[in-house]
Order: C-alpha cells, then structure tokens, then sequence
C-alpha cells in the first residue's frame, strides 16, 4: 500500500494523508481503493501543522511523497516510525496509518466479493460504464442550457506576509460549449507570502465542488471529469509552485473559487441560486497537557460551523459546516474538553448574525474557551471573509463566524 500527502503531486495540503492499496485480480491491477484522512498533526514548527507565518512548504511540515506503508502484505514499522516520530503524538500516527489501511481493505473485500458473484468481465464492464454514463448524464444536461460565457470573482481579504491592504482576486470565467464546461482562472492575482495558496489539484476539486451543487443528482466519478476542463495559470494564488505553503488552502483560495463557481451558475440555474457563505474557520491549540495521567502533546484542532448564503427562496443555513468541509458536523465539545485541557464557556449561534433581506442569510456562531492545566502552548488561527459581501445580485446577505480565546 502507498501512503501520500504531496500536495504537488495531486493531494491537498500535508495534513491530508492518502493510504492507496491497488486490487490484484489474475495478477493484474484491477483497481485501486483509497482513504484519505485529516491527520491532526504532521510535524513542522506549531500544533496542528498550521504555520500561518510559513513562507516555504518545509515550514508546514512532513512531506510525503509516494512510499510503500506495505509491502508484500507487512506494515512497514521502520519507515511507519521515521513517519510518525516526526509528528506530534507519533502513536496516534501509526494508529491513523493503519486505521486507513484497514478501511481500504474493507473496499477490497466488497470489490473481490462482487467479482465473484457476477465475474470479472461484467464487473470491469460495469466499470467503464459507470462513468460513461455519468459522462453521457452530464453532457446531456450541459447540452439543454444557454451557450455562452460567464466571469465574476471573489477575493481573500490581503496577504498576512505583506500587504494587509490589498485584496487578493480570484477569478473564474466558464464557458459552456455544447456538451463541455470549460473554466478559466486567467486574472487571478499572483501567489501570495504566506499558506493561503492552493495547489493545481485542490484548485481543480474546488471547481468540481462547485459545479457539483448544481447537479446534484448525477453520480461523481471520473466521468464527471471529462466534461469539466480547467485552465489554472501556473504562479497564482491559485496554481502555487512549489515549495510555497499552501496548508492553509481551504481558508485561501480554494472557498473563493468555489464561490465564484456559486455564483456563476446561480445565473444559469436560479432555481439552485446560493449567495456567498461564510469562510471556513481553524482554530488550532497545541501544547503539552499537564493534566494527571495525560503528560503529553495535546492539539485542541476545532472548525467552526457558520451561516451559508441565501437561497431562491429560503433563507440560508444556521450554523454549518464549510463549503470546503461539507458535511463536517459541530465537534462534541464534551470530546474536545476529555482530549484536551480546555474549558468551553461558550457556544451558541449569534442573534440576527445573518442580516436582514427578502431570503436572509445563516446565522454564525460565537465560541469562547479556557486552556486549563497546560505550557508551551501554541495558538494558530485560520480564517478569512473579515468584510463582508452582499450576494448574488444584492437579493441575499451573508455573515461569518466569530471565535475568541482567552
């Protein structure tokens, strides 16, 4: 099995880690199964693996490239400790490599047990036919709507290392051209100092994200990709070379595209329309834990929850997850106080946050902490959207989130 976490080379930021495991059937690679897992700590300078003051990737922490975790059916434990003994908690590590392992086991053992129900050939069949379909589905409903050409853009506040008066452009065109769907991210800024960057890849998922919601009902696999093309200029924020940080992506430019693509097809499709939702918020505090019976690294890793943009004809959601974290739920602040030396004193959705409108936006949440019995702490805090925006065509209003320490 090969474990990843090269954001260069296709995955996200280091904290997302990649167990792939390849099927073998008849002694060939039929398929492979793969489970990608937020790891709450990855090494690097701060708790958590969040460097907001990083200006090149070995500031974020331990880059993986592609590595076999097993080989030969043996977990690997030289090269599983040289991993982990460079990260916080390193026997939490090794429990997340091989957690994920199993789960893609799970995925074979599904795979291998309908291959002997219904036979190789109908199964790889099935295969290619999944994703022709979604393929043909996609086209087809691209093919019914209104040829043209839309651009709007969206901005991160400003550069944390440089300039905290200059907004950051992200800028997305698309093209619909009979069957395809084309984006363009030519007039994005430049990359900026510090983690917001994205990479090639999580610029590329967050237009699929995007483009996503306005089609709900058709499956995604790689047949949804044929239809979508991009074009991502290279030294942008949104397309960072390497060995600039881009850990902090999800906050940076990755929700910005996504709401850019929200916005362009809230034109095509206003049936779906969604204004702007508010930015996904990290709060990380590491430290050592001097509670009795714990003496260890702790990471306090939270995400906030916020309101999402109105919607034709509903007001937005209170208090969710993230555009870039759907489905994420509200941590058990019972879990987070038993793991962590902290105090929550307060949790609760702000009172008219969302702002007045014909469909008023979701409201936000306000959140406040005590660190309990602990030293050597360390605080990283990633967010954006400190303005705010109106939505789409003025007809809905947002809000964001707040967080405090103390």
């Amino acid at each position: 099995m090969i474990a990843i976490n090269d954001p260069y080379l296709g995955g996200t930021h280091f904290p997302d880690v990649r167990i792939m495991r390849p099927i073998f059937y008849e002694g060939r690679v039929i398929a492979i199964t793969q489970t990608n897992g937020h790891w709450a700590d990855v090494g690097g300078p701060t708790p958590g693996s969040f460097n907001v003051l990083a200006k090149e990737h070995y500031a974020e922490g331990l880059r993986i490239p592609p590595v076999k975790i097993y080989e030969k059916g043996k977990f690997r434990y030289d090269l599983a400790n040289l991993i982990a003994s460079n990260m916080r908690v390193p026997q939490e590590r090794i429990g997340d490599m091989k957690a994920q392992a199993a789960a893609t086991k799970v995925g074979e053992d599904h795979l291998l047990h309908l291959i002997n129900k219904y036979g190789i050939k109908l199964v790889l069949a099935a295969f290619n036919e999944s994703m022709n379909y979604v393929e043909r589905l996609l086209r087809n409903r691209v093919y019914k709507l209104p040829m043209g050409e839309w651009s709007t853009e969206d901005y991160i506040d400003y550069d944390p290392g440089k300039d905290y008066d200059k907004p950051i452009k992200v800028k997305v065109t698309m093209k619909l051209n009979k069957k395809e769907i084309s984006y363009d991210l030519t007039g994005t800024d430049p990359y900026v100092t510090t983690f917001l960057n994205a990479s090639y890849a999580t610029s590329y998922s967050a237009l699929i994200a995007g483009t996503k919601l306005f089609f709900p009902d058709i499956p995604l696999n790689s047949g949804f990709y044929r239809v979508v093309k991009a074009e991502i200029p290279p030294n942008t924020v949104a397309n960072a070379p390497w060995p600039l940080p881009v850990t902090g992506f999800c906050s940076g430019a990755y929700e910005k595209i996504i709401n850019n693509v929200i916005e362009i097809w809230s034109e095509i499709i206003p049936r779906r329309a969604m204004a702007c939702s508010f930015n996904l918020e990290y709060l990380l505090v590491g430290g050592w834990d001097k509670r009795p019976g714990f003496e260890r690294h702790f990471m306090w890793y939270d995400w906030m929850v916020g309101g999402y943009g109105g919607r034709d004809g509903i007001d937005g959601a209170n208090a969710s997850a993230p555009l870039f974290g759907m489905g994420l739920t509200v941590q058990p602040l019972e879990g987070q106080e038993r793991l962590n030396p902290v105090l929550t004193t307060k949790h609760e959705i702000i009172t008219d946050s969302g702002g007045p409108g014909k469909f008023r936006g979701g409201c936000g949440v306000e959140k406040g902490g005590i660190l309990l019995e602990s030293e050597r702490v360390v605080m990283s805090y990633m967010a954006d959207r400190e303005n705010s925006f109106m939505g789409h065509k003025g007809r809905f209003t947002i809000n964001t989130s707040r967080c405090y320490t103390y």
